[in-house]
């Protein structure tokens, strides 16, 4: 396909309009608000789901785990806005699939010796191949439309999966700031101070976003429930 002189100067002529209508003030600082806010919270979604699957025996490892969310997160976030076909979607790291992982990860570091020099490696390959399956499954979908598929899927699946996952986020969370998993028979042992004074705190704020978003339905609580 050839493309004329006039047709690169019409191109570039709307490229600059376009361009200077970004730069209002008008629409400049509302876009550089949003993607501060982006930004922020892409970063602490990144480090929150590093801490869950590099987790246990894997906690050695947690700054590999960081830099390794940090740069899928933000390369999935530039490549989906500079080739997505609709604007203004953001991607953000999921933990229904991070939780996923973290199960994944635990059943790999518990096959292995934490000194074995290969853990890390074989996580990390377990890591790559299930994302990457994930991609190209989201990619065929996309590419041939079947998202209308998902309606098929009954109720009570996405229900009982919904649960689920919550259950598993809930002893996710516990386990990262206690280091161990939530369990009634050993609540004593939770209750004791030295033990208490890690998740109560937790606790605390996430009922008490919980009641907020009950009452008050602000775009200025949302962010930092997400």
């Amino acid at each position: 396909m050839k493309i004329s002189s006039s047709d690169f100067q019409i191109h570039r002529l709307a490229l600059g309009n376009q361009l200077r209508q970004e730069l209002q003030p008008d629409r400049l600082v509302p876009t550089l608000t949003a993607g501060l806010i982006t930004g922020v919270l892409l970063v602490i979604y990144a480090i929150s789901m590093a801490a869950l699957i590099f987790t246990g025996p894997l906690a050695e490892f947690i700054p590999v785990g960081i830099g390794l969310s940090l740069f899928t997160a933000i390369v999935t976030a530039v490549v989906v806005a500079l080739t997505n076909s609709m604007p203004g979607i953001v991607t953000m790291p999921q933990d229904s699939l991070a939780i996923i992982l973290a199960i994944m990860a635990g059943a790999i570091a518990t096959q292995l010796s934490a000194a074995d020099p290969a853990l890390l490696p074989t996580v990390i390959m377990g890591l790559a191949i299930a994302s990457g399956s994930v991609g190209i499954v989201c990619f065929l979908i996309g590419s041939f439309k079947l998202g209308n598929l998902i309606r098929f899927i009954p109720y009570p699946v996405v229900g009982g999966f919904l649960a689920g996952t919550g259950y598993l986020l809930a002893q996710g969370a516990f386990n990262v700031m206690t280091d161990q998993f939530f369990d009634l028979a050993n609540l004593p042992a939770l209750l004791a101070p030295a033990i208490a004074v890690r998740w109560l705190p937790g606790c605390a704020i996430g009922l008490a976003l919980v009641l907020l978003l009950r009452r008050y339905n602000s775009v200025f609580i949302r962010p930092v429930v997400k």
